[in-house]
């Protein structure tokens, strides 16, 4: 996932990746734009990027994908691996 965890938040990101799904009727498309929207509100906000999965290959998850290759064309130049399974996004 691409988004440092708030610590106040105790609902996880998979029951609001579920609830918001269902609002869309699983469109990929409307997720993908949820799911955008919320990347651009967290760079304006200057958080940090990680990854728990290796965003070199991204594998046959869509999501992560284009999470990846957004994140590039924002102007992500490397992923630092920075811990066991920890990737942090360099600007």
């Amino acid at each position: 996932m691409l988004k440092k965890v708030v610590a106040e938040d105790t609902t996880t990101n998979r029951d609001k990746w579920e609830e918001a799904s269902s609002l869309v009727g699983g469109s990929f498309d409307e997720m993908w734009k949820i799911n955008k929207k919320y990347i651009d509100n967290q760079r304006v906000l200057q958080k940090e990027f990680f990854f728990s999965h290796d965003p070199f290959s991204p594998t046959n998850d869509a999501y992560f994908a284009y999470e990846v290759n957004y994140l590039i064309d924002l102007g992500v130049t490397n992923f630092q691996l920075v811990g066991n399974n920890l990737w942090k996004a360099i600007w």
